[in-house]
């Protein structure tokens, strides 16, 4: 039978186990959960759950996928993405996360990172038609095979892939193999691919839930992508270990998340600032109330208080959750927990989760222990990364000898609280989305008329940040704004591209030659032209 919270945390089972235990407690009435994928008009219990995965499984075994091995996806959020998890965690094997917006070029790149035996794809993603990008990626990465989902934009259909009479091979899942591989970026901009196991995910969601009071009967709406680590690991895989719903839509659209609340009665929502600043927007235009909401989660980017107090308010909730955390964590690192000082309670992203320890490091000298005072973060604690996929140069850089992950972010321990202020990698993170701003410069470099370009963060109150690219022209160019729009639209995915164009004579350089990131940013958000 599945295990308590408090069990889940100290006697994890892995992934494969827990969908078992879950489909035993079903069987004898005692679940409430599910899943609830807005496309249809149905709760799938666990169960119902459980058929799809052994049945996924056998679809596995018969391609000779097992322990060691791994597939990917390529998809927008599914009833599917989830089987597919659940079927590579029943035989042993791990499951990559690909965003399904990256070009074809990114797509190949990813695919021979990781080299997986399988990839599965949407037939279509938003307007694009991804089966054949993904069919095209799959034969020059020399993939054993492909599968396309019938269907389109994310809506997978399991019953034209999977043979309903298939016999479920025997549960192979192992507690401390990776179950989930999810990109990332570091501090130097190029994706890294984040191994994440049993353990680390189970344990994580199982605190996660704990600490923000998530259990049997609630209904979380959970807009984020699984391709993201806290809409897989904070969404999908916290109702397994909390036996609560999970509301699952294809992506954010504010309209149909608002109206799913309310049809479904949901009681909790997970989302970053721009999705609440949206939600709140909508409501306030339409009149709109959500009775049924009673918490709140919310993280992935810096959140104005103003922003925590509307919400709070304009919801309805009891409580809203702050969350820090990060990919190499499964993610969550910190949760604010509503008993907090009155002035912290949303300038913090309240005290670190049971079991992780948070160590402020300066990031200069190496000194530790720093009180009230602004250094790196670093953190300790049972659900670590495994270590970046085939990289471990990487790894080594990322977690000390004696186990510490460098978090690349800055802040501050106060009351016993976290708050973060910066970060010293230089991602910029869009709505929820990280961006690396390498990447986005390398794909500007080779527009018309573009000499050079530096990529930094501009404030939005409703993006939390925006791109804004620097860009200086060939000598006797000029650069057409029509023409460049055009050329990032064809080789950036839509949250890549800038929000803002600025023409500079020239860019500010380091002593080493290196442009001067930091003057470009200050400067941006001046209002100033160098």
């Amino acid at each position: 039978m599945a295990k308590s919270l408090d069990e889940l945390v100290n006697e994890p089972l892995s992934f494969d186990a827990l969908v078992l235990a879950r489909a035993e407690e079903g069987v004898a009435g005692r679940a409430q959960g599910g899943l609830s994928p807005v496309e249809y008009d149905r709760q799938f219990g666990w169960v119902d759950f459980a058929k799809l995965a052994g049945q996924a499984a056998a679809y596995l075994e018969a391609r000779d996928i097992g322990p060691g091995d791994r597939i990917a996806i390529c998809g927008q959020n599914s009833l599917a993405w989830i089987v597919w998890l659940a079927a590579a965690a029943w035989r042993g094997a791990a499951l990559i996360a690909i965003h399904p917006n990256l070009e074809a070029e990114n797509l190949l790149a990813a695919l021979g990172q990781t080299k997986p035996a399988w990839l599965f794809a949407d037939q279509r993603s938003r307007s694009v038609e991804l089966g054949e990008i993904a069919q095209e990626a799959a034969e020059k990465a020399q993939l054993s095979g492909v599968t396309i989902m019938p269907g389109g934009d994310g809506l997978l259909d399991l019953s034209a892939v999977l043979d309903v009479n298939a016999r479920p091979p025997s549960p192979q899942g192992s507690l401390d193999t990776p179950l989930n591989i999810q990109f990332t970026s570091g501090s130097t901009g190029r994706p890294k691919a984040v191994m994440l196991s049993h353990r680390a995910l189970i344990v994580n969601a199982a605190l996660t839930a704990q600490t923000s009071g998530i259990g049997p009967g609630d209904r979380m709406a959970a807009p984020l992508p699984l391709f993201h680590s806290a809409g897989l690991s904070t969404g999908a895989i916290l109702s397994f270990v909390s036996d609560a719903s999970w509301v699952g839509f294809h992506r954010f659209h504010t309209e149909t998340v608002l109206d799913n609340i309310i049809a479904r009665e949901c009681t909790a929502i997970i989302g970053v600032p721009t999705m609440y600043a949206t939600l709140l927007d909508r409501m306030a235009q339409t009149e709109t109330a959500t009775p049924s909401l009673r918490m709140g989660i919310i993280g992935g980017d810096f959140f104005p208080p103003d922003l925590c107090q509307r919400t709070v308010e304009t919801m309805g909730l009891a409580h809203l959750s702050l969350v820090y955390g990060q990919t190499e964590f499964a993610p969550t690192i910190t949760v604010s927990r509503g008993d907090e000082p009155p002035e912290y309670s949303y300038t913090t992203c309240g005290p670190p989760l049971p079991g992780v320890t948070v160590r402020i490091v300066d990031p200069d000298s190496g000194e530790n222990g720093l009180k009230e005072e602004v250094g790196e973060i670093w953190v300790k604690g049972p659900t670590m990364m495994s270590g970046y996929f085939d990289d471990p140069q990487a790894t080594a850089a990322a977690i000390t000898p004696d186990g510490w992950l460098r978090t690349g972010d800055l802040g501050r321990v106060l009351g016993g609280c976290l708050q973060v202020t910066a970060r010293l990698k230089e991602l910029i993170i869009r709505g929820g989305e990280n961006v690396s701003p390498y990447e986005v410069e390398e794909a500007l470099r080779t527009a018309t008329g573009v000499a050079d370009v530096c990529v930094a963060p501009m404030p939005s109150d409703h993006w939390g940040e925006e791109i804004c690219a620097v860009l200086v022209a060939d000598r006797n160019e000029t650069i057409a704004m029509a023409t460049l729009r055009n050329h990032a639209q064809s080789n950036l995915p839509r949250h890549m591209r800038p929000d803002q164009y600025l023409i500079w004579s020239e860019l500010p350089l380091l002593a080493n030659g290196k442009v001067d990131r930091w003057a470009v940013k200050e400067a941006v958000v001046a209002g100033e032209i160098i």
